[in-house]
């Protein structure tokens, strides 16, 4: 296995997992609204226009000397590079605005008006992120309220 920088190791899972062979993964998340992509909308996935992926290069440009000012360690590890946009998250996971974790965090998804457990459908439930908030927290939240929910329980309490 190669060896990577003590710091890298820290940050990074997949510096940790005895099973990785070809490198680390790094993922940089950082949010974006979704209007300077209007103008792509209607454009088709994988022929999108020249300065798309210009615009895409720009951004991968800036976030990656970002990561590497934070990690100079690394600069002669990188091999692939790969930028999603809210039209990736669009068209690849059909979310709303391209918001990259489903809903987006508008204030009446917040304050619970758009998301509750139980659906229209007798018995069908929804749950994770779009029940809660965005992110790893959220889901698990947001899976505590379902199972509240369907086990007709404060679990939270429990």
């Amino acid at each position: 296995m190669q060896h990577y920088p003590k710091l890298a190791s820290h940050m990074f899972q997949s510096v940790r997992d005895p099973q990785t062979r070809n490198g680390i993964t790094a993922e940089i998340i950082v949010p974006v609204p979704y209007e300077p992509f209007c103008q792509w909308e209607s454009t088709v996935r994988g022929k999108r226009p020249a300065e798309y992926l210009q615009m895409k290069e720009r951004v991968t440009t800036v976030l990656l000397k970002q990561f590497l000012e934070l990690f100079p360690e690394l600069t002669n590890s990188i091999a692939y590079t790969e930028l999603g946009t809210p039209l990736t998250f669009r068209d690849y996971c059909n979310h709303t605005g391209g918001s990259l974790y489903g809903m987006g965090a508008s204030p009446e998804k917040l304050n619970g008006s758009l998301t509750l457990p139980a659906s229209p459908v007798n018995g069908l439930y929804f749950t994770g992120g779009d029940v809660f908030s965005h992110g790893i927290f959220g889901a698990f939240t947001g899976g505590v309220i379902t199972a509240s929910s369907v086990l007709n329980k404060n679990l939270f309490r429990s």
